[in-house]
Parts: C-alpha cells; structure tokens; sequence
C-alpha cells in the first residue's frame, strides 16, 4: 500500500478517530470550565460554564455511551463494567450540579466539582481509547454519528 492509498474501512483501527473526537472533547471541556476556573473569575463565568455542563456536556456523554453501546458485544466483560462505571460518573456529576443551588457564588465547591468531572472524563476518554482502539472501523454500525465514521 503507497502513502496515497486509503487504507480500507475494514482494516483501518478506531483509535485515531477516538483520539481525534476526544481530543477535540476536551480542547471543548477546557474552553468552556477554563474561565471560571480562574482565581479572579466572577459568578457570571462560573454560572455560563454551569450551563455547559447542564446542556452540552450530558448530551455529549450520551452521544458516547451510545456509540460504546452498539460494539459492546465485542468487548469483554470487565471492560464493559468499567466503561459502564464511568459512564454513569460522567452522567451522574452534571446532575448532581442541579441540586447545588448557588453553586456559582462558591469558587471552591465549584472548582473541586468541576476537577472531579474532568478526572471522570479524562479517564473516560483513556478507557474507550484503550478499549476500542483496537477495533476495526468496520465495528461500528452504518448509522454511527459522522463526527466517529469521518475517516482521519
């Protein structure tokens, strides 16, 4: 195969398309808590990002599990749990967020609940890159979400 050849849907790994689409997760995650993290910011960033994490962030999470979902059957059953755990982490820590009235007016509550939803997502990301990787592309399912069956 020459450097100009595409390399078939069949052989190529999902690896390099999960490393793209969680990278680009977390570059999203960074912009979004980055601001209201800071040590001077205010109340009105640390509220814009409490609605990311009310709006965008669970709608992501579900778009992943959803796609694990679908090639589950090809994954052994440790794996599966483990990824499961997370998943409902990552689902469970923004909802928690709703029932923290003020939550933007507390820096320090903030900034500790939102390094606990990053660790959880970081630790996401590795784990369905560790666990995925290996697959082939032609795992996934014809109406998998094109941001994961754009080739790289």
């Amino acid at each position: 195969m020459t450097a100009t050849t595409a390399m078939p849907r069949s052989a190529e790994l999902l690896l390099p398309r999960l490393v793209r689409v969680h990278t680009h997760w977390r570059s999203e995650v960074a912009a979004a808590l980055g601001p209201a993290r800071r040590a001077n910011a205010g109340p009105w960033a640390r509220w814009a990002a409490l609605e990311y994490l009310r709006g965008a962030f669970p709608a992501r999470v579900v778009k992943e599990r959803q796609l694990v979902q679908t090639i589950a059957a090809r994954m052994s059953h440790p794996e599966d749990e483990r990824l499961w755990a997370l998943g409902e982490l990552l689902e469970l820590l923004p909802k928690y967020l709703s029932r923290s009235v003020g939550l933007c007016h507390r820096a320090q509550e903030f900034s500790e609940l939102t390094a606990r939803i990053t660790s959880a997502l970081e630790r996401w990301c590795r784990a369905v890159e560790a666990t995925l990787g290996s697959m082939p592309v032609s795992a996934l399912p014809e109406d998998t979400p094109a941001e994961f069956a754009e080739p790289i």
